[in-house]
């Protein structure tokens, strides 16, 4: 089913917007990757979440529809002004503060449902195992499925907070590799984030 012209606007304008942040972030104003890729994100969630309605491609989006689009549209924007707009005080922290493990959790989330929408259920699947092998030891959220790991798939088990930091306010997780490929970055965009005083 074709989508409203005025959905179909809104994607272009953010398309278009998303576009010259990449061009201004590549050769006009370099930015740190914990400025530069959580912001990306947020602009491809977005799109995602107008591009793929909640119930499917073939049918109206209806009110129902757009609550859910809208708050996961909504939530898309947190997560990609949640790290640069904090980016002084989760630098300067030894333990994330409960907010950022929070915030964590919710761009997990948002992440996988666009995904799922995006890809298909398939690469959903597969991040959530992993999610939950992440839990599954002594010391994790789920200690009862380390039983279940024998040999060398059997470790420690993270916590929550861990989880969440690790996949959220490190270079290592969502804001990593795969993520770093997608905007054009200079080389200073692997460096550490600037300050903003």
């Amino acid at each position: 089913m074709p989508q409203p012209r005025f959905v179909l606007g809104a994607i272009t304008v953010i398309g278009i917007a998303l576009s010259l942040f990449q061009l201004w972030s590549a050769g006009v104003q370099p930015l740190g990757l914990f400025f530069q890729r959580p912001i990306h994100l947020g602009f491809i969630l977005v799109l995602c979440f107008l591009i793929y309605p909640a119930f499917g491609r073939d049918r109206t989006r209806g009110a129902l529809g757009w609550l859910i689009d809208g708050a996961l549209i909504l939530c898309s924007i947190a997560v990609g002004a949640w790290v640069p707009m904090n980016i002084d005080t989760i630098a300067n922290q030894i333990f994330p503060r409960q907010i950022d493990v929070w915030m964590g959790v919710l761009t997990v989330l948002v992440v996988l449902e666009g995904a799922r929408r995006s890809v298909g259920l398939g690469m959903t699947v597969i991040g959530v195992v992993f999610v939950i092998y992440a839990f599954a030891g002594n010391r994790g959220e789920l200690p009862f499925l380390a039983d279940w790991m024998p040999g060398i798939l059997n470790h420690r088990g993270y916590s929550l907070d861990r989880l969440a930091s690790q996949m959220t306010l490190g270079a290592e997780g969502i804001y990593g590799i795969p993520l770093g490929v997608l905007p054009p970055s200079s080389s200073s965009s692997c460096s550490s984030a600037p300050s903003s005083r």
